[in-house]
């Protein structure tokens, strides 16, 4: 009776997952979450050999936790990244070997901007002129954005605007898509509006 010994081939690939195992789901700009860098052969078998280096990127901004990391007999769990970009289904991590060309990606997947940051958001009039005739208008467009910049997608967020000059028309707009809008009235003398 003969025996036939399987052995795992050698390394093929990366795989790059949530931390336990499975797809990377949606993130929140900021925000750390944990990582399952496993290495494979061409059967997505552990190679338990492997007790090398990493190269970890993203496609998106981080913060943290890219970089050079080691793997122990082919695996590191539960490590911590930050991304700081948002995108809609479009974010991946890759690690690639260090000492050669073996490479892996994970999943794409979304990261959803942080909350409203004031200091971050932008105020943009349509018209940078118009003329001081008292009825002359433009529409002022205020973009919410998170901490990092990135554009808040949905609205909800209590917005007021005030000016130095001229007047504002009605209310403000919520365009549930993150931005917000409001008409300036011109005044009737020459004259610089701060929003």
């Amino acid at each position: 009776l003969d025996t036939v010994v399987f052995v795992h081939g050698g390394l093929d690939k990366f795989a790059v997952e949530t931390a336990g195992g499975g797809t990377i789901g949606t993130q929140t700009a900021g925000s750390s979450f944990d990582i399952l860098i496993t290495a494979q052969d061409v059967n997505g078998n552990t190679v338990t050999s492997f007790n090398g280096n990493v190269s970890l990127t993203a496609n998106k901004i981080a913060s943290s936790g890219t970089g050079t990391l080691s793997l122990s007999s082919g695996v590191l769990d539960n490590h911590t990244i930050t991304l700081t970009e948002s995108g809609i289904a479009d974010a991946t991590i890759t690690a690639t070997n260090s000492a050669g060309s073996q490479s892996g990606s994970s999943n794409a997947f979304t990261i959803n901007p942080g909350t409203v940051d004031p200091t971050t958001t932008t105020i943009t009039p349509a018209n940078r002129f118009i003329e001081n005739t008292g009825s002359s208008t433009t529409l002022i467009t205020v973009q919410a954005k998170d901490q990092y910049g990135n554009n808040l997608l949905t609205g909800g967020e209590t917005v007021t605007l005030i000016t130095t000059s001229g007047t504002l028309q009605g209310s403000v707009s919520d365009n549930s898509n993150g931005t917000y809008t409001q008409t300036l009235q011109s005044s009737i003398i020459i004259s610089e509006a701060t929003i």
